[in-house]
């Protein structure tokens, strides 16, 4: 079954029995046209398998600062944000074990 589905981001994560849990959030105009955030959905994966995208993640993000596309919060302007450039992320293997 391949499905797919969009998400803001993450909140509430939760280790329980190996287990690592999550709240995918949407955000939405809410009252007085505030953004909000709602919970659309829930992730579970074993820790292990947590260790290994939380690295991916990291694997990603260095390639994008190292091609300019985002900065390190600490390096950002303090005067106006920069425009962002679209560039291709390097696919690498996924397979790796992750160091604890």
């Amino acid at each position: 079954m391949n499905q797919s589905f969009f998400i803001d981001g993450i909140e509430n994560i939760a280790l329980a029995e190996g287990v690592v849990r999550m709240d995918c959030i949407v955000i939405e105009m809410g009252p007085e046209n505030k953004t909000v955030g709602r919970r659309s959905a829930s992730l579970a994966m074993p820790l292990s398998g947590f260790l290994r995208s939380a690295d991916r993640f990291n694997q990603v993000t260095a390639q994008l600062i190292e091609q300019g596309v985002i900065q390190k919060r600490g390096d950002l302007p303090k005067t106006s944000p920069e425009k962002t450039k679209e560039a291709p992320v390097q696919k690498t293997s996924s397979r790796k074990k992750p160091s604890v």
